[in-house]
């Protein structure tokens, strides 16, 4: 049976599959692509992914402050969690690992020209893959 959630679901794959690809150092975090990918592709990709998805599948980005200095961004779209770059904690991770997040200000966020220059980065790389 063809349903609007699994054809949203069939189509998430494919841009997870397309973001994999993308992913590269200079769509990194600063603060942790000197050693990227270092066995984990998604780590530090979190933010520009998230912002990918939010324009792609619409909802709303949120962030999570896991330390003083360490964000997670990840998406809700419909009251789901979508976190495409959760790979990067391993199989660790539960729905509470998400209780205290947070909507982010995108916008403001964006207004940082590394975040903007990584996102650009990994657009024009996905843009790119067939």
């Amino acid at each position: 049976m063809f349903t609007e959630k699994k054809a949203t679901a069939e189509r998430m794959l494919a841009f997870y599959n397309k973001l994999k690809k993308a992913w590269c150092k200079e769509s990194c975090s600063p603060s942790l692509n000197e050693n990227w990918p270092n066995g984990n592709i998604a780590k530090g990709q979190c933010f520009v992914t998230a912002v990918a998805v939010q324009e792609t599948f619409g909802g709303e980005v949120f962030e999570l402050h896991i330390t003083e200095k360490e964000i997670h961004y990840y998406n809700i779209i419909d009251d789901e969690i979508v976190d495409l770059s959760s790979e990067q904690f391993g199989d660790t991770i539960t729905q509470e690992f998400y209780r205290t997040g947070v909507p982010s200000d995108v916008a403001l966020r964006m207004s940082d020209p590394i975040k903007r220059n990584r996102y650009a980065v990994l657009r024009n790389r996905m843009k790119n893959e067939t």
